[in-house]
């Protein structure tokens, strides 16, 4: 009867504790060790023994490499200074061949500016030569015609009984000085005038017939007037 007592307890299952019964953990005990400076220092010196060689075989190949850079930068200004130097002389010599070049250029236009020249001169002149003969062939052809129109017209004046005007020059005087007629033709004088301010200071009068002072007396002309109604 005893064993079969009821209870509130069931099996398997605890009950909720209180908060009070959880305790805090114990801490943890943490172990200090000391190193001393005379522990270290041995095995400083022999790192630093160990890395000495090292260290100046970096600093040898610092050295080296710096070596050969101030090397190749002097290599690369002297290489640059050879370039420029030939650059100028280049330039030079290319300056000097343009010159060379232009300077022959004008040489054989000079050359052939007076060949053109000379001909053209010498076309000129062949040219000049035979208009002259031209102008006298044809003055050559036009006088005679010339004074036969006179002649005609003269002819025709004195039929219809118009006066007809003679011209005689005298000799001149010892006095006088040189003569300032001309007698282009047997109808023509002309007179010097001297006036230099006109551009032509000569002038020509036309007359019937003209006679010099070459023409004796045996030569004068008996002027008639002749009237019809």
């Amino acid at each position: 009867m005893a064993h079969n007592r009821w209870n509130w307890e069931v099996a398997g299952f605890e009950p909720k504790k209180a908060v009070d019964d959880h305790k805090p953990p114990p801490p943890v005990a943490h172990r200090r060790y000391s190193i001393s400076a005379s522990s270290i220092s041995p095995r400083s010196d022999s790192s630093r023994q160990a890395l000495a060689p090292k260290l100046q075989k970096l600093k040898d190949k610092v050295k080296v490499e710096a070596l050969i850079v101030y090397r190749s930068r002097q290599l690369l200004v002297d290489r640059c200074n050879i370039y420029f130097a030939l650059w100028d002389r280049m330039v030079s010599w290319l300056a000097r061949e343009d010159y060379l070049e232009l300077r022959q250029e004008a040489s054989d236009l000079q050359e052939y500016s007076n060949a053109k020249l000379d001909r053209v001169t010498r076309y000129l002149g062949v040219l000049a030569q035979k208009t002259h003969q031209a102008a006298l062939e044809t003055e050559a052809r036009i006088s005679p015609l010339i004074n036969e129109k006179k002649r005609l017209y003269n002819e025709l004046l004195t039929a219809k009984g118009n006066i007809k005007v003679f011209c005689r020059t005298r000799p001149l005087f010892e006095d006088e000085g040189p003569s300032v007629v001309e007698f282009p033709d047997d109808f023509t004088i002309r007179v010097n005038t001297g006036d230099d301010n006109v551009s032509n200071g000569k002038k020509d009068f036309e007359f019937d017939r003209v006679y010099g002072p070459h023409v004796g007396q045996g030569g004068r002309v008996m002027v008639y007037f002749s009237c019809f109604e």
